[in-house]
């Protein structure tokens, strides 16, 4: 049985090996998608495949959507998403993720290359972390509540 490692240092060694694995960098040109004037554009890393592009966006369209049906609309006027691949413990779609807060907000997630749209839709970390952006933030002395 694989167990999740808890140490405060597992997130920073997840992004460092992100870093690191060749082919794996952040995409220069994003794909956007429009909610009214408010626009996402949702940076997908080298490292995926085609096909596996195709269903991050059609997850991040729908949690994007669920965020939007909860707040009215999306909370910031321009966003981004950035989604790079990860090594998952157990079956966990979403082995780490975290918001970036900044004149413009940025969801950071790291994907098992593997999951399917439906299991990263059903996974709740993509729906906490996005959650994030509806708490108004109030700088760094704030940031806990944040």
């Amino acid at each position: 049985m694989i167990q999740r490692c808890h140490s405060p240092l597992a997130p920073i060694a997840i992004a460092l090996l992100v870093l690191l694995l060749p082919g794996y960098g952040k995409a220069d040109n994003p794909e956007t998608l429009m909610q009214g004037d408010r626009k996402l554009d949702v940076y997908i890393s080298s490292g995926f495949e085609t096909s596996q592009r195709k269903q991050l966006i059609a997850w991040i369209s729908f949690i994007s959507g669920a965020l939007a049906d909860v707040y009215g609309h999306w909370p910031r006027r321009a966003w981004q998403v950035s989604i790079s691949p990860a090594s998952a413990a157990d079956n966990d779609p979403i082995p780490w993720a975290q918001v970036h807060r900044g004149k413009i907000n940025r969801v950071e997630f790291y994907t098992a290359p593997q999951a399917t749209t439906e299991e990263l839709q059903r996974a709740w970390t993509g729906y906490h972390e996005l959650a994030h952006l509806l708490i108004p933030y109030q700088g760094w002395g704030d940031m806990w509540f944040s």
